[in-house]
C-alpha cells in the first residue's frame, strides 16, 4: 500500500488552494514506511518532513491507503529530492496552462506521479500534470483521519 497524507491549515495559501480547487485539502505527501513525510512543498521544493510537525502546523491531517508498490513510489520520489517548488505550473493550473516544468514538482503533481510510479494510474498520463489535493482525495480510497 502507498500512503498519502492529506493536510490543511489555518493560513491565507491553504485557504487560497482550498478555494481554487474546490478543495477540502490544501497539501499531500507521501507517507513512507519509515514514518518520514516526503513531498513537494513552497518554498523549498521536494524534501523530507515528519508526521509530527505536520500535525502540529495543520488543523486537519488524514492519511489515505493506495493500492500499489510502496517501494517503487518511494524510489521514484527520493530520486526527485532537492528538485524545486514548480511555481509556473501552479501558476499555470489557475490559468488553464500547460506551464508544467519536468524538473519541479508542486505536492499533488508530485504525489500522482510517485503513485503512478508504484503501479495505481487512475488518470492518463497527461493528466497527471495538472493534480490537485481534491483529485486524488476524490478516489474515494480508505483513510484514517489523524487530526
Amino acid at each position: 500500500m502507498i500512503k498519502v497524507v492529506f493536510s490543511k491549515r489555518v493560513h491565507p495559501g491553504s485557504y487560497l488552494i482550498r478555494t481554487v480547487t474546490w478543495s477540502e485539502w490544501s497539501h499531500c505527501e507521501l507517507l513512507l514506511p519509515d514514518g518520514r513525510l516526503l513531498g513537494a512543498a513552497a518554498p523549498h521544493g521536494v524534501t523530507y518532513d515528519t508526521l509530527d510537525n505536520r500535525l502540529s502546523i495543520a488543523s486537519a491531517v488524514a492519511v489515505m491507503s493506495f493500492p500499489g508498490d510502496a517501494s517503487a513510489a518511494e524510489a521514484f520520489a527520493t530520486g526527485q529530492l532537492g528538485k524545486p517548488y514548480d511555481w509556473k505550473g501552479v501558476v499555470g493550473i489557475g490559468l488553464h496552462r500547460d506551464w508544467e516544468e519536468d524538473s519541479s514538482w508542486w505536492c499533488s503533481e508530485f504525489v500522482g506521479k510517485a503513485l503512478h510510479e508504484g503501479g495505481f494510474m487512475p488518470y492518463r498520463a497527461e493528466a497527471m500534470q495538472r493534480l490537485t489535493p481534491q483529485h486524488l482525495w476524490m478516489l474515494d480510497q480508505p483513510f484514517e483521519t489523524l487530526k
